[in-house]
């Protein structure tokens, strides 16, 4: 059984730049998404060093055509 702290489902993604904040409470902007990519947060893992930079920006391009 897994820890109680774990999503049973991931955040949903699609229209995430549409909200003010993200499903962390965190405000949706370029900045703040491509930290929590890097950085991890919760049970996402951190990306940092296996991600290149423009890795990072094509990803946050492409959730912000998810609409």
């Amino acid at each position: 059984m897994p820890p109680p702290d774990l999503l049973k489902q991931p955040p949903k993604l699609k229209g995430v730049f549409l909200s003010i904040t993200l499903p962390s409470g965190a405000p949706a902007t370029d900045e703040q998404v491509e930290r929590t990519i890097i950085q991890g947060l919760h049970t996402m893992p951190a990306f940092n060093g296996r991600l290149r930079r423009d890795e990072i920006w094509d990803l946050t391009a492409y959730l912000h055509t998810l609409k």
